[in-house]
């Protein structure tokens, strides 16, 4: 049976492991496919496959955007401190989402970062969410990652939001993300982010 999801792969290049101070440019790849494994559930109720066409907007015309650990690999810890996460949708001014908050990504859950609301007809919402530090545990020690990650930008078709999940939910690949650096100080890695985002 064909999957109802969809998700959508953000691989950062390797431009971006210049987390320099003020720098908000990360090269990124994006690539569309079906199927995939879901984030946590967070049932909106109605048929699959939701999106706007025709009638009201699905999902009371609202989203929620989660992230969540995938894939640890040797990594025994890894917090995140976020900054922030702001929406907006088709170009228009942004909306805040949640405030400052650290998550613990090695436990089995979907942290949201901001339900925003979207007009019928609209079709799509990017994502800001700010990274302040990381902390990783790996087999050759602990990994600090510095204040000055560049943000994360997050593309959210409203096509695919199924009106039976009303999410989208970034999978941070922890043990893709982490990666050997010789710039990167003492703990020898640099943070990277290696993204999926499924709905």
């Amino acid at each position: 049976m064909a999957s109802l999801l969809a998700r959508t792969t953000l691989v950062a290049a390797a431009a971006a492991l210049a987390l320099a101070c003020g720098s908000d440019r990360r090269a990124s790849t994006v690539q569309d496919d079906g199927g995939g494994t879901p984030g946590g559930g967070n049932p909106g109720g109605g048929n699959p496959g939701g999106g706007p066409g025709g009638g009201a907007a699905p999902c009371d015309g609202k989203v929620t955007l989660r992230i969540r650990g995938v894939d640890p690999g040797p990594l025994t810890a890894f917090q995140l401190a976020i900054s922030g996460a702001s929406f907006s949708v088709d170009g228009a001014a942004a909306v805040p989402g949640v405030g400052a908050r650290t998550v613990d990504l090695l436990l089995d859950h979907a942290w949201p970062l901001g339900t925003v609301s979207y007009p019928e007809g609209a079709t799509a919402i990017v994502a800001t969410v700010g990274l302040a530090v990381g902390h990783a545990t790996t087999a050759i020690g602990d990994v600090t990652f510095g204040a000055c990650i560049a943000p994360l930008r997050i593309p959210i078709d409203l096509s695919n939001v199924a009106a039976d999940r009303c999410h989208a939910v970034i999978h941070l690949d922890l043990a893709a993300s982490v990666v050997a650096s010789a710039g990167a100080g003492a703990g020898g890695a640099a943070f990277l982010p290696n993204l999926t985002l499924f709905y």
